[in-house]
């Protein structure tokens, strides 16, 4: 329970900065990896050297294709590897799946406010932080363990 709290405060914070600058700063992730390594020393969540190190490799093969195509910072593609280190393999990919489930919805909401601005010659343009998805992604993750993919884990 522990860990889950300060994984959660650490992911509700790096959420928060993503949110208002539009980037995630190196030190903000350094209390991620002390959280990895928590769980790898076995304080609080279960796992192991291999699932981390998996998980940390799922999560650049999926998100560096959208960093390489400039659609997503360095940040986030660092945030989401530290994020997949803390939950092992089976997470990665619930982590990432419920992550662009969130983001997309955050899309089609922006892309709904655009239209509405466009028919009233209002301008609403913004990039949406990836950030925040990845925080609900990881959240879910944390505390309800893998349950997208729970026959998997």
């Amino acid at each position: 329970m522990t860990w889950q709290l300060a994984a959660s405060a650490w992911a509700l914070s790096v959420g928060a900065v993503d949110w208002r600058r539009q980037r995630i700063p190196n030190a903000l992730l350094v209390p991620g990896l002390l959280l990895a390594a928590a769980a790898l020393a076995g304080w609080g969540a279960s796992l192991n050297l291999r699932s981390a190190v998996v998980a940390v490799l799922i999560a650049l093969g999926l998100s560096l294709p959208g960093y390489v195509l400039g659609k997503t910072g360095a940040g986030d593609v660092k945030c989401l590897a530290v994020m997949a280190g803390c939950v092992g393999a089976v997470g990665a990919i619930e982590l990432f799946l419920l992550s662009s489930l969130m983001l997309g919805l955050a899309c089609g909401v922006q892309y709904w406010r655009q239209r509405r601005a466009v028919q009233s010659s209002a301008s609403v343009t913004q990039r949406l932080p990836m950030g925040p998805a990845l925080v609900a992604g990881f959240l879910s993750v944390v505390w309800f363990g893998p349950w997208l993919l729970a026959g998997l884990a």
